[in-house]
């Protein structure tokens, strides 16, 4: 793929009964950025997103690039948890 802009889409575990958020980094760049929600529940709803790589956080670069995901559930304050995906990409 070529360096520069990369637009992702992502699908979670989110629904309208819980309160979650998702994350985005660049090789472990913080901090790590929102996601727009684009689920049919609305602006609060991360089942599916989507985020653009860009100069405003950081463009893909040549060579390889570590693209994490992290969804984050607020639902009980005392239990709030996390799950992350990475993937590689890798550009010329």
């Amino acid at each position: 793929m070529p360096a520069g802009q990369l637009i992702i889409h992502g699908i979670s575990s989110d629904t309208l009964n819980t309160d979650c958020k998702v994350f985005v980094d660049w090789n472990d760049l913080k901090p790590m950025q929102n996601v727009t929600a684009k689920g049919p529940g609305g602006a609060n709803d991360y089942s599916n997103w989507t985020y653009t790589y860009n100069e405003i956080y950081h463009n893909i670069t040549a060579g390889i690039n570590e693209l994490t995901s992290k969804i984050t559930c607020y639902d009980n304050p005392s239990n709030i948890t996390s799950k992350y995906y990475t993937v590689n990409v890798t550009a010329s």
